[in-house]
């Protein structure tokens, strides 16, 4: 309505106005660039700070004329001040289903505002969008697809064009993403160089490769907390948290809900048969509390705990220490800081155990770039790791680097385990460890609204396969999960939070009655719900939700909801077995048209239940 119109022209000002004051600049000054990320599990993040340092190794060798360069979440980023940059480089991903990263998601808003005036919104700013994706998924990239258009629409100035370099290929051959990511940042700092007048091609000289950079963490050993404090009355989720504020900007920090949830159950519900290779699907109950609500659809994210004895063998390789307690800081610019403060010390090995991935997750070209940097120790083969270092590090060693780590999924530890001249200091060793990043699992159990809250289920297929090398990896969560025992404790506590799910009750839109809730209404009364094996999960939840209702008469008598389920076999596959027998045995949702259909693929054959139908119908 009119008020709406009126808000959003009142935002859209300051937008208006620091465009004017853009246009009003010295165009002959040295540029201020901002790179931005959206980045849902670190690789965005990952790409856009090693464009940072590119970009300040070419202004140090005055191959670009930059004044100063930034880089930092989308949403962190005042939007406001947009049209105050000549220079904005953004790289994203994509989330869900065809969605922003949690971090650009404000950012994405703001900019979407149908206010702002079309080609005179951002007239002096120069932009280059990359984006990561997946071409096996049908909205491929189109997060990077769209921000590049809109910044177009508000009168910005391409300096890469969108096709064919600024969209990176998970799926691509000998690089992944990269093999368009390096094409795509020649392009640029080429660009980039003509936009702040230098000569060249803006690219840093080989000999910047080799230069030391400052760590951009400051970690200092100091004593334990004194007795009968921290040290000894050990409080696993009050640590845990202080590991969690001290590092900041981990994917878990988006999330005000985030609880201990106590192990509930944790149950074996398929296994192999006879011949067949091993596979473990559980069903894992986790009790999130008083305060936590969940509705069909939505998610449980799952931050992972690392095993004790890797965590154990990751420090004993860099020299520390589980018991030992470190205070972080930022590396800043390397100018005098003073003593650190005790009060905010953090335990070493929950700082690994929680937020760092050291066991599984591989590192990035940077660590190899640094760890050569650190060879030493008098080993017979320094000279010849130190070399190995620097291709892995080097854009020449892309396809290797791909080979040995990326395809291989070998982690920092068993990277430095390979190198074993590499003598990292622990600052080093904490910055280039990945961020552990949380596991959304779909959440396959309805939530009582009477105020039983009961626990949050979820259906997990434990991750286990063999590299080409037959080097057998293990998921992290997943067999974080399956290892959990009820009643250990401590021990048994899971991180988590719940993500809301694009599911909605909507798709029954006219069976729901007294639907108040702003949803969409219909006439429609049947949903068709297809989820092969543990994609079954939110249709579970749905379905269990749905019945609830019906058992209380809030469901209309001509709803009905078609579910397919594939597997592999009927035995030690079939999901939820019990509770799909149940819902077409009781419930009116299961009459025909309606029901649960199941086809097992190495069975060649299938079952239909319906309620009325008598026996399953194979």
């Amino acid at each position: 309505g009119t008020s709406r119109q009126l808000r959003e022209a009142s935002e859209a000002r300051p937008l208006a106005m620091a465009a004017t004051t853009a246009a009003a600049k010295h165009q002959d000054d040295p540029q201020e660039v901002a790179v931005l990320f959206g980045s849902q599990t670190g690789n965005a993040q990952d790409v856009a700070e090693d464009l940072k340092r590119q970009i300040c190794r070419s202004a140090r060798y005055g191959r670009l004329r930059v004044r100063s360069c930034t880089c930092q979440a989308l949403d962190e980023f005042d939007v406001t001040a947009l049209p105050l940059r000549t220079i904005a480089i953004f790289v994203t991903s994509t989330t869900g289903q065809g969605d922003p990263p949690d971090n650009m998601r404000k950012f994405w808003r703001f900019l979407c505002r149908k206010s702002f005036p079309l080609k005179s919104s951002l007239p002096d700013l120069n932009y280059a969008v990359f984006g990561l994706g997946d071409s096996s998924y049908p909205k491929y990239n189109v997060v990077a697809r769209k921000l590049y258009k809109r910044l177009e629409d508000l009168g910005a100035e391409p300096m890469v064009p969108l096709l064919p370099l600024s969209l990176g290929d998970e799926r691509a051959p000998k690089g992944g993403h990269f093999a368009a990511l390096d094409r795509w940042v020649d392009a640029l700092l080429a660009s980039m160089a003509r936009v702040t007048g230098a000569e060249g091609d803006g690219r840093p000289p080989p000999e910047a490769e080799d230069e030391a950079e400052r760590c951009p963490l400051r970690a200092s050993v100091v004593p334990a907390p004194a007795p009968g404090s921290r040290a000894v009355a050990f409080d696993l989720e009050a640590e845990a948290r202080r590991c969690f504020e001290a590092l900041g900007g981990a994917a878990w920090r988006s999330s005000s809900s985030l609880t201990f949830g106590k192990l509930a159950s944790n149950e074996p519900m398929a296994a192999a048969r006879e011949g067949e290779e091993p596979r473990d699907v559980r069903r894992v109950e986790i009790d999130l509390g008083e305060g936590a609500a969940w509705s069909p659809g939505d998610a449980l994210a799952v931050v992972p705990s690392q095993r004790q004895d890797r965590v154990d063998a990751f420090l004993d390789r860099i020299g520390r220490r589980s018991d030992e307690w470190v205070v972080l800081g930022d590396g800043g610019d390397g100018g005098e800081v003073g003593q650190p403060d005790p009060s905010r010390a953090v335990h070493l090995g929950t700082l690994i155990r929680y937020c760092l991935d050291a066991t599984s997750a591989p590192p990035r070209s940077y660590f190899f770039q640094v760890a050569s940097r650190f060879v030493g120790g008098g080993g017979e083969n320094e000279d010849l790791e130190r070399e190995k270092l620097r291709e892995l590090g080097q854009r020449a060693g892309r396809d290797d680097l791909w080979e040995y780590c990326t395809r291989e999924r070998r982690s920092v530890l068993e990277c430095l385990q390979d190198f074993p001249s590499v003598q990292l200091p622990l600052e080093w060793a904490l910055a280039l460890c990945p961020r552990l990043q949380p596991r959304q699992f779909s959440i396959s159990s309805a939530q009582d609204d009477r105020g039983d809250r009961g626990a949050c289920e979820l259906t997990v297929a434990v991750v286990n396969y063999k590299t080409p090398w037959k080097r057998e990896i293990e998921g992290l969560c997943s067999t974080h999960l399956r290892d959990l025992e009820a009643g250990s404790g401590e021990a048994d506590k899971v991180p988590a939070w719940v993500e809301r799910g694009s599911l909605r009750l909507g798709i029954l839109s006219g069976a729901l009655l007294g639907t108040g809730d702003g949803r969409r209404i219909g006439q429609e009364s049947c949903a068709v719900l297809v989820g092969p094996g543990t994609g079954i999960a939110p249709f579970k939840a749905l379905a269990d939700h749905l019945t609830r209702l019906e058992s209380r008469g809030q469901i209309a008598r001509d709803a009905r909801i078609l579910v397919f389920f594939g597997c592999r076999a009927e035995e030690g596959d079939f999901l939820h077995q019990e509770f799909w027998e149940k819902c077409a045995e009781e419930s009116d949702l299961f009459r025909r048209p309606g029901g649960f259909v199941a086809a097992f693929s190495r069975q060649n054959r299938g079952l239909r239940l319906a309620k009325g139908a008598g026996a399953a119908v194979p």
